[in-house]
């Protein structure tokens, strides 16, 4: 999606006072229910406070689920080796 496009869709959700889901690991935005990356600009020209609501993305949040696996099984591991 082209940049002017991304900014013409978070401008039309701020103008409407819709709320966007933002991942709040990447920045990236969810629009159409596609998770783009916002150009500074589009986010500098919107009343953000107002307008985005933190969210995780999928692939944010798969890093986070395999990363939260593996360090649950190294505490599983530790915890058996002091034993």
């Amino acid at each position: 999606m082209e940049d002017n496009d991304t900014f013409s869709r978070i401008w039309d959700a701020f103008d409407s006072g819709r709320i966007l889901a933002a991942c709040a690991w990447c920045g990236r935005v969810q629009i159409d229910d596609i998770w783009l990356s916002p150009s500074p600009a589009a986010l500098a020209a919107i009343d953000h406070r107002h307008t985005l609501s933190h969210s995780i993305c999928d692939e944010c949040a798969a890093l986070v689920r395999t990363h939260s696996r593996t360090n649950t099984q190294r505490s599983d591991d530790a915890i058996r080796d002091t034993r």
